[in-house]
C-alpha cells in the first residue's frame, strides 16, 4: 500500500509554521505534516526521522540557514522555500527548489505549489523549475544610491544581451544592467509569458503592443515603453505567432 506524501515544515516563526501547516491541511488534505520545527539542526533530526517527501524550507533559521541545510539533505527531497525575504529568488531556483514563497503565504500561491508537487509526475530533480511572475526579483536601484527596487517577473517587458550581461527593461521603460545571461534568463523565466525573439532579446509576449512584416521574412515588434521596434529572426517568427494567437 503506498503511503500518503508526507511534509516537514522548518520554520523558526511558530506562528508562520502552524499557518503554513493549516494551511496545508486545507489545500492538501492528502499530506502529512509529519513534524514542526524551528532550527536548522531539528530540521535534519526530523528527515532522517519522517523521510518526507517535501520540506518546506525558512532560509534564516537557527542553527543552520536554509542554503547550508541543502548539501545535506537526502537526494529526491523536495524544497520548497519560504522567506520574508525576496532577494533569495533566484538563488532558490539556482540551486534547484522547487518553488520559493514569500510571507505571509498567499493561499493562491500556496496552491500553485501544491499543484506541482502533486502532478503525476511529480517535480523531478531534472524538471526545468521557472519563476512565477508575481515572484519578486531585487534590481540596484541607479549608480548613484545604493538603494534597490523589487520588480515583478511580470513587469520585465524585455531582456537585451549585453555583452557578458543583460540589460532588462521594465514595464516602467527603466533598463537595469544584469549580470546574467541571456541564457540563465531563458532557464529561469515562465516559458508561457517569455520567448527568445533573437540570439540577443527576449521579451515578455504580454508587453507586445503591434507586430509587423519586415525583411526576409522576419518581423518587427514594437512592445511596450521601448522607443525603437525589436526585430524577430525568422528562426524565432513562428515561435511567436503561436504565442500572440
Amino acid at each position: 500500500m503506498t503511503r500518503q506524501p508526507r511534509a516537514v515544515i522548518a520554520e523558526d516563526e511558530q506562528l508562520l509554521a502552524v499557518g503554513l501547516r493549516d494551511a496545508l491541511a486545507a489545500l492538501w488534505p492528502g499530506l502529512e505534516v509529519a513534524e514542526l520545527v524551528d532550527d536548522g539542526i531539528q530540521a535534519l533530526r526530523a528527515i532522517e526521522e519522517h523521510q518526507p517527501d517535501v520540506l518546506f524550507l525558512d532560509i534564516q533559521m537557527p542553527g543552520a540557514s536554509g542554503f547550508e541545510l541543502l548539501e545535506r539533505l537526502p537526494p529526491g527531497l523536495r524544497v520548497v522555500f519560504v522567506s520574508a525575504y525576496s532577494e533569495f529568488a533566484l538563488r532558490a531556483f539556482e540551486v534547484n527548489a522547487l518553488d520559493y514563497l514569500l510571507k505571509p503565504v498567499n493561499p493562491r500561491r500556496l496552491a500553485e505549489t501544491i499543484a506541482r508537487l502533486t502532478k503525476k509526475d511529480g517535480a523531478r530533480s531534472g524538471e526545468r523549475r521557472f519563476l512565477h511572475p508575481n515572484d519578486p526579483l531585487i534590481f540596484p536601484g541607479t549608480a548613484s544610491s545604493a538603494s534597490y527596487r523589487v520588480v515583478r517577473v511580470r513587469e520585465i517587458a524585455c531582456i537585451l544581451a549585453a555583452r557578458d550581461s543583460t540589460e532588462v527593461v521594465t514595464a516602467d521603460g527603466r533598463r537595469t544592467v544584469v549580470s546574467r545571461s541571456l541564457k540563465e534568463w531563458e532557464e529561469l523565466l515562465p516559458e508561457r509569458h517569455f520567448l527568445r525573439i533573437h540570439r540577443s532579446t527576449m521579451v515578455n509576449v504580454d508587453a507586445v503592443e503591434k507586430i509587423e512584416p519586415w525583411f526576409h521574412s522576419a518581423f518587427r515588434i514594437h512592445v511596450r515603453k521601448l522607443a525603437e521596434p525589436l526585430v524577430v529572426s525568422r528562426r524565432f517568427a513562428s515561435l511567436l505567432r503561436e504565442k500572440l494567437v
